[in-house]
């Protein structure tokens, strides 16, 4: 660091010869930083508060699927749902609610685990999750291991689901 006989920093130096000037506005600096950090945090429950919606409707779709309640089924999913079973098959809304009106399959387990949010927008998210299942198609007892993706997008004043898709895993 340059200093002078009196042993004083040159930046202080500077300050005092007006070389170098302090500017008038430092001080609403400090204050636009504040507001811009407090804004900052005051949108960390928001996001909280939409993975929680998101967490609540994962198990609302969870419980609609044991009980095969087609009418929240209904209301959980999107008019333009792409639905797809790690099998290939894709369904469209109508497709996907015929299964639970006619009880063509029925549910028996649903475990989910390794569940996680996240966000493309405020009203677009994406949840991936692996499930241990059970579900009897034509009369036998099948074992599920998937990986699933669904796009949930916020409609009607509520989150559905988009798209959905499901992989075997070993």
């Amino acid at each position: 660091m340059i200093q002078n006989k009196q042993n004083e920093p040159l930046h202080y130096i500077l300050l005092k010869l007006r070389i170098i000037k302090i500017p008038k506005n430092l001080f609403l600096m400090k204050k636009c930083l504040l507001i811009f950090a407090f804004l900052y945090c005051c949108n960390a429950p928001l996001f909280a508060q939409s993975k929680t919606e998101l967490e609540g409707k994962m198990t609302e779709l969870t419980q609609a699927l044991l009980s095969e309640n087609v009418e929240k089924l209904r209301a959980l999913t999107s008019t333009q749902l792409s639905y797809g079973h790690s099998g290939g098959v894709i369904e469209s809304q109508k497709a996907f609610l015929k299964i639970f009106e006619e009880k063509i399959n029925d549910y028996e387990t649903w475990d989910i685990s390794e569940q996680e949010i996240s966000y493309a927008s405020e009203d677009l998210g994406i949840v991936r999750h692996l499930v241990n299942g059970s579900i009897w198609v034509d009369g036998e007892l099948r074992k599920l291991n998937l990986g699933v993706m669904l796009v949930w997008v916020k409609e009607e004043g509520g989150w559905k689901i988009l798209a959905r898709q499901a992989y075997r895993r070993p």
